[in-house]
């Protein structure tokens, strides 16, 4: 199947939030191979992963239905299909490929989330955000849960710019878990970002 990016030059809320989910789950995989996170941590990823895997058909419909690139959005069920079987089965170059395919077609556009200058007034902004919204759960995380709320500062070291930027965006816009409900502007998760990646 061919995949037909859902993005132009802006890019709407349901092209952002798929774009920023495949980044995610591309990070999550890579995190279950990883022997610095523990097996309760793994077990936590892999929820996630199907998780992840069970909606992401649905997202990238609204997203191709946002875009307005088909009148029926097309079903992505084939190609999610493919990847849950190829992550079950563990081939992992059939399973990377198909979501750098995704990935590719569905970019995550993060210029007005990733400003180039961090003036005083951001960081400002962003310190008062982290410690009223973030402080609580990620300063000094419970690293024995399953799905910890990582420190946001060693993230930002640790992870690329654009799948830090796509984490905040998930994280913010809420989940199951952290049941937030997008409460920030893109200038604030953009303020966030640059605090984090100052390491403040």
């Amino acid at each position: 199947m061919t995949l037909v990016p859902a993005v132009g030059h802006a890019q709407g809320e349901h092209a952002r939030r798929v774009a920023a989910e495949l980044l995610v789950l591309r990070g999550d995989l890579r995190r279950s191979s990883d022997d610095e996170f523990s097996l309760q941590q793994k077990n936590g990823l892999s929820d996630r992963i199907i998780g992840s895997l069970a909606g992401l058909d649905l997202l990238l419909r609204f997203a191709d239905q946002e875009a307005g690139h088909r009148p029926q959005p097309a079903s992505h069920r084939e190609n999610v299909d493919a990847l849950r079987r190829s992550h079950e089965t563990g081939s992992l170059n059939d399973r990377d490929n198909g979501l750098a395919r995704l990935i590719a077609a569905y970019p995550l556009h993060t210029t007005i989330l990733t400003p180039s200058k961090a003036t005083a007034d951001r960081l400002s902004s962003a310190r008062k955000l982290h410690d009223e919204l973030c402080a609580g759960c990620h300063d000094q995380p419970d690293l024995e849960t399953e799905r910890p709320a990582y420190n946001l500062f060693g993230e930002a070291r640790r992870l690329s710019p654009p799948e830090f930027a796509a984490r905040l965006i998930i994280g913010v816009r809420g989940d199951r878990v952290t049941g937030i409900d997008n409460p920030l502007t893109d200038r604030q998760i953009g303020n966030l970002f640059a605090f984090y990646r100052a390491g403040n």
